[in-house]
Parts: structure tokens; C-alpha cells; sequence
């Protein structure tokens, strides 16, 4: 994605419009056809493991911003508990 738009800019900058916009194009026809390989996953919340072709993928629904932040943040206060309980080191 990067190159195409370093692609498209540096064409744009040089007047060639057809080549820009034929730059930007391919490079979201490669997007799609990624998309269409790559496939679905499944992302667990607690750990941000990625399952790809796991079975039954779509029963699982669509992966929510909301509960992944609240899952994130309560991993973060445990850990910052657990540091402030923590023995000092010893010199």
C-alpha cells in the first residue's frame, strides 16, 4: 500500500495522471485480491491470538473495538497491580 501511494505521488508530481491514477488502481485491486486469499480470522480478546479457517468462524460474530479495549485495559491494571504488590530486589 505504502509504494503504491510513493508510486502515485512521485507520478502525480511528474504530471503523469493516467499513470498516478492507474498506480492507485492496481493497488486496490491487490488490496481486494488479498482480501479474497487471505480470508477470515478469529482474534481472541485475552490474548490477541489469531485463528485463521477456524472452524465455524462466522457463529463467532465480528470482532468488537469496544470489548477488545475493556479486555486490554483490565489486562493492564492487573499487570500494574501485580507490580505494585511485587517484593523489592534485594542489592
Amino acid at each position: 500500500m505504502i509504494a503504491g501511494f510513493v508510486g502515485s505521488c512521485v507520478a502525480w508530481y511528474f504530471y503523469l495522471f493516467w499513470v498516478a491514477f492507474g498506480i492507485l488502481f492496481a493497488t486496490a485491486a491487490l488490496d481486494i485480491a488479498l482480501f479474497l486469499i487471505v480470508g477470515e480470522s478469529l482474534v481472541c480478546y485475552r490474548c490477541r491470538t489469531e485463528y485463521r479457517d477456524a472452524p465455524q468462524v462466522q457463529a463467532h460474530g465480528t470482532f468488537v473495538l469496544e470489548t477488545h479495549e475493556r479486555q486490554r485495559q483490565a489486562a493492564a491494571r492487573l499487570a500494574a497491580t501485580s507490580q505494585v504488590g511485587a517484593p523489592a530486589e534485594e542489592k
